[in-house]
């Protein structure tokens, strides 16, 4: 079956250029796309399926990918964030308890992953907590394409929390079997675990195959009290090395590799980085200024990543970061670098929240208006600005509560599905 669907269309290219389509035409078949035209060139016998409002026909951009964000924390990403590991002890690893609990896995799920859906984001890859419910309700539950993995914490962790390596080699072993590789190996971060469990979850990612996603270089007192554990562990005792060499060493650092943050980095973990094709997930409002709702822990300089040719994509990191919206992530990464001096624009924005996302996931027939990606868009109200930065600068201006619920409607292979 064939879809012809007339709307007003921005296609994300790169960090200078997203090409805009008014009065243009869809073409899906089969929930693959077949074309994008003027309306011009269409038949005036097809039957057009016109995305409009009352003003015009509406924007329709490719659904956002977020590639780092944990959906067991949503529920208290409204809680007060003064520093990192307070805030995890405080706050984090009590809520993350609950999803024990697989009635409230269920129920939360249900409400996450519809909110995520109208929010625009059809693509990501997500932290469960340690639980096998909130890998299994999270696929059940979620609509679109995404990676998903369960924390592992063996060291530094409360009890209710902590498990042995035992526990994780079954926990790995049942979730490959069950979802292939879309289950993403994740290791919290370094400090909640140890070289043992490490090296094991390397071996699981390199064997197999899978993503593997953690945290580094956050804030600088999570890299002090890291590095001074790992001291207590033999082949790092009165030995100089980074934060990044914890994970190289336990073969956790290669091309399918994503790492959160990465705000404070050292010239050899950027070395690490450029010659193992890892990949960063930047988080604007997660690390903003705590008046802004972040955790205050800095400003990743993207541009040293780029001059490096080092991959790198937007994400939300629901819950230090306060809004699920992408667009809230995309007008922080443009307020902020900006305030860097970095030439930092919305067509940047919109790509580093899209395509490049997917290109980083491996989701390659995604994040575009491209012949053969799949027919996945969303529709954004229309507008009389006739180029896609205004249009975008447009959005981007409205305020940050308002994002939640722009998005009109959404489609995914082809189907309605907001």
């Amino acid at each position: 079956m064939t879809d012809f669907y007339l709307a007003n269309f921005i296609n994300p290219k790169d960090d200078k250029q997203a090409d805009y389509h008014p009065n243009s035409v869809l073409i899906v078949e089969d929930g693959l796309i077949k074309n994008l035209v003027p309306l011009s060139e269409i038949d005036k016998d097809e039957n057009l399926i016109k995305l409009e409002d009352e003003n015009g026909l509406l924007t329709i951009i490719p659904p956002f990918c977020d590639t780092h964000f944990h959906w067991v924390q949503d529920p208290v990403s409204d809680m007060d964030k003064e520093n990192l590991l307070a805030w995890l002890e405080q706050y984090v690893f009590p809520e993350e308890r609950k999803f024990e609990d697989i009635d409230y896995a269920k129920a939360k799920a249900k409400f996450f992953f519809d909110k995520l859906k109208k929010s625009g984001t059809f693509y990501g890859a997500i932290y469960a907590s340690i639980h096998d419910n909130s890998v299994i309700e999270a696929f059940d539950c979620c609509m679109g394409d995404f990676l998903i993995g369960n924390v592992v914490m063996t060291d530094n962790s409360p009890d209710f929390l902590k498990r042995d390596l035992n526990y994780y080699k079954n926990l790995l072993d049942e979730m490959y079997q069950k979802f292939g590789d879309k289950y993403i190996v994740t290791p919290r971060f370094a400090l909640s675990c140890n070289p043992e469990i490490m090296s094991y979850l390397g071996d699981f990612s390199v064997k197999n195959d899978l993503y593997m996603q953690t945290h580094l270089s956050e804030t600088k007192n999570e890299i002090n009290i890291t590095r001074d554990y790992y001291q207590s562990f033999s082949q790092y005792k009165d030995k100089s090395y980074d934060y990044m060499d914890l994970y190289n060493d336990c073969g956790l650092v290669h091309q399918k590799a994503i790492f959160g943050h990465c705000i404070h980095l050292t010239d050899h973990e950027l070395d690490l980085f450029e010659s193992s094709k890892a990949k960063i997930a930047h988080c604007p409002t997660s690390n903003a200024p705590i008046e802004k709702r972040g955790l205050g822990s800095g400003l990743l300089d993207y541009t040293e990543l780029d001059k490096r040719k080092i991959d790198w994509a937007l994400a939300s990191d629901i819950g230090a970061g306060p809004y699920i919206s992408m667009f809230d992530v995309m007008k922080s990464f443009i307020e902020q670098h900006n305030q860097e001096g970095r030439d930092t624009d919305s067509i940047r924005a919109l790509y580093r929240a899209s395509k490049k996302g997917t290109e980083i996931l491996g989701m390659t027939n995604k994040g575009a208006f491209e012949v053969g990606y799949s027919a996945d868009f969303i529709c954004l109200p229309s507008s009389q600005l006739e180029s896609a930065k205004a249009i975008l600068d447009e959005l981007l201006a409205k305020p940050r509560d308002v994002f939640n619920n722009i998005v009109v409607s959404g489609y995914f292979e082809g189907e309605k599905v907001l």
